[in-house]
């Protein structure tokens, strides 16, 4: 179609060939940062071979190309690894494309099945390297808990204190030796490197992060008079201009907000390498590798990071210094200017820095800046035009890569559960969860997205077939999803299911939903409707869903609970008390409250392993599959009574209980996927319980009754440890 005939908004040409502009957003994802690692590589790998097909017999009319990446938590942790790997890959006519790195996985049925990938750092961190245990390592081990200070990037400009206090839960320094290990050492190119096809000239990377500190803007109201309000989702803006071979796609936004972001040149090199970690190095890739680490830093779980930030990288300008970060994606009125909302007093250049945790503790799904960078002029002053989104006109989108989109189910509350959640501690515990999620809702972003006919936004997250016509999706899909999305540090070949389950997802994706119509000018007038067609491609394994035995948990348990004494040892020497106090609390520790909480965390972890069929124990399978627990159903009925029963005892953690009490406490459940429409009888329960003590799998002791000389039967699990 010649140019002069292209619709209201044209798509992009390189040269002759029309452009498909994606961006793409990457949502937080806990340990299923696994997920969206399977999905980015074969994306990429897919984008990579429809490129390369463009003007062959029976290849695609037009090109694809991403110009914007935004991240959040593990999704902008995952961002920054993808930079990395495709660095380390070598570029587009490197030989890693056609002959991938390879690893093998149980897949269902029966045997093992290899599969292919290309991103290396991303599969290293993701996959092999993150998690709990292994061997005097992991997010459990002990090494940040001593005198000497831990090691972590963030920290090596600064003085490291005498005694530095508790940073965090589990290991952070662990974290860093991960990252820094999968990525220190890689090659800086050449002048002679080719950039991607697949990646525009100008790559643009945001990065959220929550600024404990914040900053505050001034907004004017009329007259001087300015209303101060504090920032506190502050989002790292990086510029890549050598990653894409492909035309250097223009940001309206950006250039209306004069932010250049914080450049990245592939060609830097600290001894032939590219310095992301170098201890002697505080430069622009260093800013880089803190940021990626910082925006996944989850509250208390992992270390605030210290972002060594210039004021340009938060908003500030100057007549002569524009932006390196700090554009808001917001909408400017009727082509207004845009507005200065960073103290003015304050240079570009002078020191800003803040301590940050986890981007996604504000926004959780930084779509909207993947969207603006996209996005093209109009016709009024600072005005951007609306992507296109019918399948007509549609010439650019972003993809969400989401592993979470249905955490939270609506449940309606009980007149019981409101006049606990009344009360001043249910108030105080509840609060903040509440404002986080009220600043991670969207409402515009909801409802666009929620529009099928709309072809300028797209979502990928997790779908698994359990059944002929039956298919779970989000968390439950996979085997990360468990624990609240921790579950996949718990063993390797959770998350490789994952990393799987994503390339499959991908796939799928590409081919019946990530689709134009042929017509749409961006098509080169083809006939094919697919938006990125790779042609062939090698087959994905379908992974056996995972599992892990005691085994392999009482290590993690055993380690986590060495762990917890010193974390809860290092806050009390924390605390305002005499040595006599200190003392007596952590002699305290051990024989009043540790046994409970170990307990309570150990029967959470299994009780949810276990509805998830990710719990392997060959004699708690067998007592399931043959108790008889209602008087009449079939034996799926039979085995999810029984479940429900013993994830019940579980969740009671080292807590005796009655089979009768058990009974109340399952008719109260709130958790829907262990509620019974018929509950077993006491008596039932009790000889299931009775079942159980007599393979090994609980404890059974007789109490006194008060006023009675009976003695009644109370039980409770028999953990791993």
């Amino acid at each position: 179609m010649p140019q002069d005939a292209l619709p209201d908004i044209p798509p992009d040409f390189d040269g002759d060939t029309p452009v498909f502009v994606i961006g793409l957003a990457m949502a937080g994802a806990i340990s299923a940062g696994a997920y969206t690692a399977g999905v980015v590589d074969y994306l990429f790998r897919a984008m990579r071979a429809h490129n390369r097909r463009v003007g062959t017999e029976g290849g695609p009319r037009h090109k694809v190309m991403v110009k914007a990446i935004s991240g959040t938590s593990a999704g902008g942790t995952t961002a920054g690894l993808i930079v990395a790997s495709l660095l380390d890959a070598g570029g587009e006519d490197s030989d890693a494309w056609d002959s991938p790195k390879t690893d093998t996985v149980p897949v269902t049925g029966d045997g093992t099945a290899s599969f292919g990938y290309v991103l290396g750092p991303v599969y290293e961190v993701w996959v092999r390297q993150l998690r709990f245990y292994g061997q005097g390592t992991g997010l459990l081990a002990e090494d940040d808990l001593g005198k000497t200070p831990p090691v972590l990037i963030d920290r090596t400009s600064l003085a490291p204190e005498a005694d530095l206090p508790l940073l965090s839960l589990l290991n952070g320094s662990y974290l860093d030796a991960v990252a820094t290990g999968a990525i220190d050492g890689i090659s800086s190119w050449t002048a002679e490197t080719a950039g991607y096809s697949f990646m525009s000239g100008e790559l643009d990377l945001f990065l959220t992060t929550t600024a404990m500190n914040g900053v505050s803007n001034q907004i004017g109201f009329g007259g001087e008079q300015n209303f101060n309000m504090t920032q506190h989702s502050l989002v790292r803006h990086f510029r890549i201009p050598r990653l894409g071979a492909g035309i250097a796609l223009s940001s309206p936004w950006l250039e209306d907000w004069d932010d250049v972001g914080i450049a990245l040149d592939p060609e830097s090199s600290v001894g032939g390498r590219i310095p992301f970690s170098d201890k002697d190095y505080a430069g622009e890739w260093k800013k880089f590798t803190v940021a990626s680490i910082a925006t996944g830093a989850f509250p208390f779980a992992l270390p605030a990071r210290y972002i060594l930030s210039a004021a340009a990288e938060l908003g500030a300008r100057s007549d002569t210094q524009p932006r390196r970060g700090g554009a808001l994606p917001v909408d400017i009125t009727e082509g207004s200017d845009i507005p200065r909302i960073f103290p003015e007093d304050v240079a570009p250049d002078s020191p800003a820095p803040y301590v940050a945790v986890d981007g996604g503790t504000i926004n959780n799904e930084p779509f909207e800046y993947a969207r603006f960078a996209i996005r093209k002029r109009g016709a009024k002053p600072n005005q951007l035009r609306e992507n296109p989104r019918g399948r007509q006109d549609a010439n650019r989108a972003v993809i969400m890569i989401d592993p979470f989109p249905d955490m939270e189910k609506y449940m309606p509350l009980q007149p019981e559960a409101a006049t606990k959640l009344s009360g001043l501690l249910a108030i105080g515990s509840k609060l903040l969860s509440v404002v986080i999620a009220q600043a991670r809702f969207k409402p515009t972003e909801l409802l666009l997205a929620s529009d099928s006919g709309i072809h300028s936004r797209f979502i990928i997250s997790p779908v698994r077939k359990v059944a002929e016509d039956t298919y779970l999706t989000g968390g439950n899909a996979m085997a990360c999803g468990s624990l609240n999305g921790f579950g996949g540090f718990l063993d390797e070949s959770f998350r490789k299911h994952d990393f799987l389950l994503g390339q499959r997802n991908c796939k799928r994706f590409l081919e019946k939903h990530f689709t134009l119509d042929p017509s749409n000018p961006v098509m080169g007038g083809g006939s094919a409707q697919a938006i990125i067609d790779p042609g062939p491609m090698p087959d994905i394994p379908d992974p056996a869903w995972p599992g892990i035995g005691d085994k392999a948990l009482k290590p993690i348990f055993a380690q986590g609970n060495s762990r917890l004494t010193k974390v809860v040892n290092r806050v009390i020497d924390l605390t305002p008390l005499n040595a006599t106090a200190r003392t007596l609390g952590k002699w305290l520790w051990i024989p009043v409250w540790r046994g409970g909480i170990i307990g309570t965390v150990e029967g959470t972890v299994l009780s949810e392993l276990l509805l998830r069929g990710l719990y392997r124990n060959t004699d708690l399978d067998h007592v399931l599959r043959k108790a008889r627990l209602l008087d009449k159903g079939g034996s799926q009925a039979q085995f999810e009574a029984a479940r429900a029963v013993a994830i019940a005892l579980m969740q009671r953690g080292t807590k005796y209980v009655t089979p009768g009490a058990l009974r109340k406490l399952m008719k109260t459940a709130r958790n829907e996927a262990t509620v019974l429409e018929t509950l077993p009888s006491e008596s039932r329960i009790g000889d299931f319980l009775d079942t159980l003590y007599e393979a090994g799998l609980a404890d059974r002791r007789r109490s006194p009754v008060f006023g009675s000389p009976w003695l009644r039967k109370e039980y409770r699990y028999d953990f791993p440890t």
